[in-house]
């Protein structure tokens, strides 16, 4: 017996001095190699303790980082983490939680159950900080008094968990608080234990109402009776950005100007909301800080996808605790797989807006030659007429967002009155994003689609966000690059406008009213096909005034073929969020000169709008109600379908109040708006006998393409 004390003492002597011999010489070669050792400390734990060279790495990447040498200790956090068998079927469960009911707040992680709450730990202090877990978890783990963690299942109507039996939990909860005993004796960081609370793994939270039946029925159906292994697991994350969110880096993107951010493959990004509106953040682009580099700048938020904090975490140690032997059988038992330092739960299909490619890609089918109302059956009409026109047979279920050959899926009015008491209850769970390959647009042959005049069906209202503008693409500095002493425009790239309009006040009135790039142009005009092809009718267009808005208006309508039979009616009310307009209203240009440039605009159209209407400093609930104020107007004066070009605050602020909503917090709506792409659109469907509007999937595949850089032939030659 006291042979079997002396080996473990001798064990955890060794292992200590393992451990601190390992720490102190990369440490100081980093300091004879002359990095300054707050440096040098900051990088090997930034970095896990990987090693010299991984930590030069580190240093070389944050070289321009303004808080490299700050005294800013890192954020720790302790948590017990089940792998193995149960491990899969926990990892199972999140991706089908995901795709079948919809995000929750238990996607921001991985399985795991919290030891202790979030701490920090000089940098000069974390190796002895991993020595006390190591120590701690060597005694602790002597006398196990349970071979397995067992787990209860519980759900409430705003929590769905497992609750560790007292046995495991009860060990957990005196390991915590040991461990933080000995964190603050050994190494002076205060650590607050878990240890008078019921411990748990959380398996959804933070769900809206309608997805609780869904995500108790995938819980029931979890073997908990899987072996598994159990780890102590030691994060740690930058404590700079506490409430920010993580962005991951799905294309590299060079700077073009000094306030430009550089993104780099495999980077992530912290973005903060408060430092987008302060930052002048708006037109597609994000403000934000490299997680590889520490540089902030400005970055193209088409570049970049919503991720998990912990893709950005660090792994400091991992102490198994608990072995359950057993066969594996199942190829991908223990498979976990691992970011730079952290669990991260990897979704199939969902690992990037690309690989939503590769399924479920609806098509925009031929339109059949056109059938005169005299040959219609009534068969035909009745189907027209059904109730059921909407509704999905199981056979159809997977391909249920293709628009149909003739018509958007579109109901008569008398449709809606079932629906009213759905719109007006609790919204329906949010689908998984899609997105679809725009190219597969055939090009219309002619044909168009008749209705029988005597079906009256719901209203609608297109809401387009303007497509690729000229000074995103190429820069605030394109005008100095195309223009001459004269004034004269000279095209630098074969994607800058062709032709662009002649305006009184010179070249310097494109700084703040940007014309459309001819990809630009090209995008507005495959949106226009796609609405042609699938039989949508329009009977009046309106346009905020700004430049890229007007040509965007005039694209769509080209690629319908209605560019000369419909007019543009050209309102200042929808013009952008005035926060993101810095010093007032640009100088728009005026109907002569809009007509002189080729835009079909209505003349006789009086604003509602007037420049005086427009404050400076708007409010963005008072952006929310002039919105509304003016799309109920417009409403009111108007029949048939509209189409409406504005920015890319116009598809929520049109439609929000019309929904029977109340205006987003800021926020909220800056984070939904600065995510919504070039030619983005939303559609609205009237729903007459509730005085209401519902948004409805887009009849219509959106448009997606990858970006593409410039090209310097001149690194060929060396």
């Amino acid at each position: 017996m006291a042979s079997a004390v002396d080996s473990d003492a001798l064990f955890l002597q060794q292992n200590a001095a393992d451990t601190l011999l390992r720490d102190s010489s990369n440490l100081q070669v980093l300091l004879n190699m002359g990095f300054p050792k707050r440096r040098a400390l900051k990088a090997l734990v930034a970095t896990g303790g990987a090693g010299v060279q991984v930590a030069c790495d580190w240093i070389f990447a944050h070289v321009n980082d303004p808080t490299l040498d700050q005294d800013l200790p890192r954020e720790y956090i302790l948590y017990a983490c089940p792998t193995g068998p149960l491990g899969v079927v926990l990892d199972d469960f999140w991706q089908n939680s995901l795709i079948n009911c919809g995000r929750n707040g238990v996607h921001n992680s991985f399985p795991h159950v919290t030891l202790c709450g979030f701490f920090k730990c000089k940098d000069e202090n974390v190796h002895k900080l991993l020595q006390a877990l190591e120590e701690v978890a060597k005694q602790s783990t002597k006398d196990l008094k349970f071979s397995k963690v067992g787990l209860d299942y519980f759900s409430s109507s705003n929590y769905v968990g497992l609750f560790l039996e007292e046995a495991a939990a009860d060990f957990l909860r005196k390991f915590s608080q040991e461990f933080a005993n000995k964190a603050a004796s050994a190494a002076d960081t205060i650590v607050e234990p878990h240890s008078n609370k019921q411990l748990h793994l959380t398996l959804a939270y933070k769900f809206i109402p309608n997805q609780l039946q869904g995500l108790e029925t995938l819980a029931k159906k979890l073997d908990l009776n899987k072996p598994s292994h159990w780890e102590l697991r030691l994060y740690s994350k930058e404590s700079r950005f506490p409430n920010c969110e993580t962005l991951r880096v799905l294309y590299p993107f060079s700077p073009s100007s000094e306030n430009q951010l550089q993104l780099i493959n495999g980077d992530c990004v912290f973005l903060n909301a408060d430092a987008q509106i302060s930052k002048k953040c708006m037109d597609g682009y994000f403000y934000g800080t490299s997680w590889m580099t520490g540089c902030s700048g400005m970055f193209p938020a088409t570049h970049v996808e919503k991720t998990t904090d912990t893709e950005t975490w660090t792994t400091h140690k991992v102490v198994s605790i608990l072995h359950h032997n057993q066969s594996l059988s199942d190829p991908r038992t223990i498979q976990r797989r691992y970011s730079r330092g952290a669990d991260e739960f990897h979704s199939t299909g969902y690992n990037s807006s690309q690989s939503l490619l590769q399924t479920q890609i609806p098509s925009v089918p031929e339109i059949p030659p056109p059938v005169p109302p005299s040959v219609i059956t009534n068969d035909a009409k009745a189907k027209l007429l059904s109730p059921h026109t909407n509704s999905q047979s199981p056979a159809s279920k997977e391909n249920h967002f293709q628009p149909s050959p003739v018509l958007p899926p579109r109901s008569p009015m008398s449709n809606h009155v079932a629906q009213a008491t759905a719109v007006n209850g609790e919204a329906p769970p949010s689908l998984p994003p899609r997105e679809e390959v725009y190219t597969q647009v055939q090009k219309p042959k002619g044909q168009v689609s008749i209705v029988p005049k005597d079906i009256q069906m719901a209203r609608r209202i297109y809401v387009f966000r303007h497509a690729e503008r000229v000074d995103i693409t190429f820069g605030k500095g394109w005008i100095q690059l195309s223009f001459d002493d004269k004034g004269n425009y000279h095209r630098k790239n074969i994607n800058m406008p062709q032709k662009i309009p002649k305006r009184p006040g010179g070249p310097k009135d494109f700084h703040r009213d940007t014309p459309l790039t001819e990809m630009g142009l090209h995008q507005a005009f495959l949106t226009g096909q796609a609405l042609k092809q699938i039989g949508a009718s329009v009977s009046n267009v309106y346009v905020s005034p700004s430049l890229r808005c007007i040509e965007t208006a005039k694209g769509i309508l080209k690629g319908m073929e209605l560019e000369r039979r419909l007019p543009l009616r050209i309102e200042l009310g929808l013009f952008e969020w005035m926060r993101w307009s810095p010093g007032g209203l640009p100088k728009f240009l005026d109907h002569s000169a809009l007509l002189e440039y080729g835009i079909n605009v209505d003349q006789a159209y009086k604003c509602k709008y007037l420049p005086q209407d427009m404050q400076q400093n708007e409010k963005c609930n008072e952006y929310f109600k002039r919105c509304h104020k003016l799309i109920s107007s417009i409403l009111k004066e108007t029949s048939g379908d509209i189409l409406i070009c504005g920015h890319a605050g116009s598809l929520d602020g049109l439609s929000r109040e019309l929904q029977g909503l109340s205006p987003r917090p800021m926020t909220d709506f800056v984070g939904i708006v600065t995510k919504i792409p070039y030619c983005g659109s939303v559609v609205l469907e009237e729903i007459s006998s509730a005085a209401i509007w519902e948004l409805i999937e887009p009849p219509y595949p959106s448009l997606t393409h990858a970006p593409n850089p410039r090209f310097d032939w001149k690194m060929m030659v060396n």
